[in-house]
């Protein structure tokens, strides 16, 4: 399992559903996800606040807390392992051709909000980047 720094910024401007603002920053208390090399496999699982100051302006500190508490779960299989001999990298990426594969929930009310992710990951920088496109709900 790798655990990806708290302090990433998962871009949901342009997410209508999720951020009806269009101007909302993610804040990750807990951003993992599991390589399994050997079956080509990724899944990754998130816990995170999606400030918005806009949408929920008006709301005391708790309701806008409890509103802004969100989680996200992104499994798929393996599309290319790009790997570069010569400096030592091998570069996984996951862009599955399946619609909507992933999910954002709102935890208060438990609403599910699909998405369509990408995401590669180096190794051994452990680089990583993850792309989420909002899908049909």
């Amino acid at each position: 399992m790798y655990i990806i720094p708290r302090n990433y910024n998962l871009n949901l401007s342009g997410s209508t559903l999720v951020c009806p603002s269009n101007d909302c920053e993610t804040e990750f208390k807990h951003l993992a996800f599991t390589l399994d090399e050997k079956g080509d496999f990724m899944d990754l699982i998130g816990d995170f606040k999606l400030i918005d100051n806009r949408s929920n302006g008006q709301l005391s500190p708790k309701e806008k807390n409890l509103v802004e508490q969100m989680s996200l779960q992104f499994p798929c299989q393996l599309s290319s392992i790009q790997k570069d001999a010569e400096n030592g990298i091998t570069k996984y990426i996951c862009s599955d051709k399946v619609e909507d594969d992933g999910n954002i929930f709102r935890k208060y009310n438990s609403t599910q909000y699909r998405y369509k992710f990408t995401a590669s990951f180096e190794l051994p920088s452990r680089h990583y980047i993850l792309n989420a496109t909002e899908g049909k709900n």
